[in-house]
């Protein structure tokens, strides 16, 4: 239980880590230390902007349940499985688009970067 501020620390200064990687084409480590460079004095943001999507899709989650329950009564083990996992790959799929538009504002705010500056990697 001790170690669950901490952990949420890490994943704000680590958010970016992947984009980083594939954008700036940073090894790992150098990807993690570009990650707490950028995230440095937007932490507290990052960490309330997932714990407003977490509620989101939470209440999103519980509604869905609720009437799940209410259509299909008894046990739907299989039926409940298989929505959990088709919600795992949208909140999955969220959070991986959140992160990149936290990457894109992060170096626009920080260096002035624009979209199409970072578009040129594709070429």
């Amino acid at each position: 239980l001790l170690l669950v501020i901490p952990v949420i620390i890490l994943a704000c200064v680590l958010a970016v880590t992947a984009q980083s990687c594939v954008v700036e084409q940073l090894g790992a480590i150098e990807s993690m230390n570009r990650s707490v460079q950028l995230t440095k004095g937007y932490r507290g943001h990052i960490f309330g902007l997932y714990v407003v999507v977490g509620v989101i899709f939470f209440v999103i989650a519980f509604i869905l349940s609720f009437v799940f329950g209410l259509v299909f009564p008894g046990d739907n083990s299989i039926i409940s499985t298989v929505l959990g996992a088709i919600g795992n790959v949208i909140a999955v799929a969220f959070d991986a688009v959140m992160c990149g538009i936290i990457y894109y504002n992060l170096r626009e705010v920080k260096e002035g970067v624009t979209l199409d500056s970072l578009a040129d990697i594709f070429d």
